[in-house]
This record gives structure tokens, C-alpha cells and sequence, in this order.
């Protein structure tokens, strides 16, 4: 449903490299720390249970050497798309520097109030 929205595919493609892994897949796959392994052991090394689960890494951790080191945000699982969006901008702005996503949401909420917006989240 996501990907199905002009804003959020627009949105993902000007910010973000994506790169699609397989959890059930054998493709071998190079880690932060160098290790090579199959996309299902990479999986299950990064604590991926289930699909969809997006992980953010910004470009500056290219010399990162593991995945806490790395990663900056996950969206586990299902999100709407006014979440979801949500979630790209939080990496893109990099308030995730600053604050947790709950915390981003709810001044995002307050912000459209004062504009008399009331998003459609559910």
C-alpha cells in the first residue's frame, strides 16, 4: 500500500539507496564487520523475525564495523503510510540524533494541530 503512493515512492527514491534482502535468501552478502554469510544467516544475525522490517544506514557509517554501530533506525514491520513517511523523514531530517520517532511523531502531530491539520493515520 505504501509503495503504491506517489509521495512516499518519490520520497524514498530522492533519499535513500535501497537495497532488498532476501531473509530466506542464500545470496552471499559481505557485513559491516566483514564477515561473509547468506542473506537468511545476515537475517538472523540482525535480529530480522519477519518481513517487512527496514533498516537505515546513512552514509557516514560505510566504515562502520558491526550493525549497532551502523544502524541509525528500524521500521519493523507494517507501518501506515502517514508512519510511514514519517519514518524516512525522521532518518532524512536525522532527528533520530535528537529524540525517539515517539517522541518525533507526537511534535509532528502538534505542528499539523496548529495548522488545523488532522492527518489520516488510521
Amino acid at each position: 500500500m505504501n509503495f503504491k503512493r506517489e509521495e512516499i515512492t518519490s520520497y524514498l527514491t530522492e533519499h535513500f539507496d535501497v537495497v532488498q534482502l532476501d531473509m530466506f535468501g542464500s545470496r552471499s552478502v559481505l557485513d559491516f564487520d566483514g564477515e561473509e554469510l547468506e542473506e537468511r544467516d545476515l537475517a538472523v544475525k540482525w535480529f530480522v523475525n519477519f518481513t517487512p522490517t527496514m533498516l537505515f544506514f546513512p552514509p557516514e557509517t560505510l566504515g562502520a564495523t558491526s550493525l549497532r554501530e551502523a544502524e541509525v533506525f528500524r521500521l519493523p514491520g507494517y507501518f501506515k503510510p502517514f508512519h510511514f513517511i514519517s519514518g524516512l523523514e525522521y532518518v532524512v531530517t536525522q532527528d533520530y540524533k535528537n529524540q525517539h520517532f515517539q517522541r518525533y511523531l507526537q511534535d509532528k502531530f502538534a505542528k499539523l494541530a496548529e495548522q488545523g491539520i488532522d492527518p489520516e493515520v488510521w
